[in-house]
């Protein structure tokens, strides 16, 4: 456990693989012993983590038929789904997760995990409709703040990629929870943003300000969130779009200094180089296009 922890993975699978080990010794000789079962979970853990379903899939197959308490049972077969899921077997993956209801439904945290992984199964099966009601599922005020703020960008990102806008911000501006306010006020701006592209000329400008307000409002009502990045690039794009192109250079180089190496950070550079081109500091530009 402390070698997992310490996300040592090839020392976790030597210590508990070997067959000659104490640990697979005891294991055969008392596979329902808690050990035995914890063992096995942090056995196929780490063969997950290296990538290697079909050893994990070892590793907790002798538990299928074992009489585990609850919380064990439910831990085997959501480590089943999972592995199931990295062989790429989705919809044996998703009948496993459907199966665990029964095992939940006492503890709202393992239900909240599972409604999560349901969700992801059936985004990777393009099966959209299961999948948001599986994510709403986790927008409840008794589910944890994390699980919601999850819940709520997939939510949001499954609306937004089939042009549901409007259908978008009636979900996103029935949250209340002050545990996802930044997430809420950060696709608030991202849907006004998007609006303000497929709309009439006219009330472009409105939209483009109340997406900048949104991003503003992350920035100074949250400081410490990690969607700082995200809120900046949003606020160059919106002034970017007003034609207020030297603030749009100051947001996006805020957006490329905190966004981690990812296509958002990408963009932030490319539009930052934009920003710089057109206020002819080429040399500053091509930095950040060489970037």
């Amino acid at each position: 456990a402390a070698r997992s922890h310490l996300k040592q993975w090839t020392r976790v699978v030597d210590l508990l693989a070997d067959p000659r080990g104490r640990f697979q010794q005891l294991a055969k000789a008392n596979p329902a012993m808690a050990a035995s079962v914890k063992g096995r979970f942090l056995l196929a853990e780490a063969q997950l983590a290296q990538q290697k379903p079909d050893e994990a899939m070892a590793a907790i197959e002798p538990l299928t038929t074992e009489p585990l308490e609850l919380q064990l049972a439910w831990q085997r077969d959501h480590l089943r789904a999972r592995t199931l899921q990295a062989q790429g077997l989705l919809a044996q993956a998703s009948e496993v997760v459907s199966n665990m209801a029964g095992l939940s439904m006492d503890f709202p945290a393992l239900k909240a995990e599972e409604n999560a992984l349901l969700a992801k199964l059936l985004e990777e099966r393009g099966l959209t409709e299961g999948a948001l009601e599986a994510w709403r599922r986790n927008l409840a005020p008794a589910v944890s703040p994390e699980r919601q703020r999850e819940a709520l960008l997939h939510v949001s990102n499954l609306l937004i990629s089939r042009g549901l806008l409007a259908e978008a911000m009636q979900t996103i501006e029935t949250i209340t929870n002050a545990a996802t306010a930044d997430i809420t006020m950060l696709t608030l701006g991202d849907l006004r943003l998007r609006m303000s592209l497929q709309t009439n000329a006219p009330a472009i400008s409105n939209l483009l300000s109340a997406a900048l307000d949104a991003f503003n409002t992350v920035l100074s009502n949250h400081p410490a969130s990690t969607l700082i990045g995200n809120a900046q690039l949003g606020r160059g794009w919106c002034l970017w779009l007003l034609n207020r192109i030297g603030e749009s250079a100051d947001a996006f180089q805020a957006a490329a200094q905190v966004l981690p190496d990812s296509y958002n950070l990408a963009v932030a550079r490319f539009k930052l180089g934009d920003a710089l081109a057109a206020q002819k500091r080429y040399s500053q530009a091509l930095t950040n296009y060489n970037l």
